[in-house]
């Protein structure tokens, strides 16, 4: 589980690498799109690009300090 106040190495060891990053002096912006496995029940992959249509309705995005710690999240599973 990803809370806020955890670090960015821990994020990316449970979710893998983001689908979006955006960064600004003030920190950054990491969006993961996932889409539900078709063999495994219940079971998501991380997307590499943003997907399109109604297929775009599972995410995760997470604010992040200069620190790389989570200072907010947002999300729809």
């Amino acid at each position: 589980m990803i809370k806020v106040g955890d670090n960015l190495v821990r994020t990316e060891a449970v979710l893998g690498k983001p689908t979006e990053k955006s960064i600004d002096p003030s920190g950054s912006v990491m969006v993961w799109w996932f889409a539900e496995d078709r063999e495994v029940p219940e079971q998501y992959y991380t997307l590499k690009e943003k997907p399109t249509g109604a297929d775009a309705d599972k995410f995760v995005k997470l604010t992040f300090d200069p620190k790389n710690k989570i200072t907010a999240k947002d999300f729809k599973l």
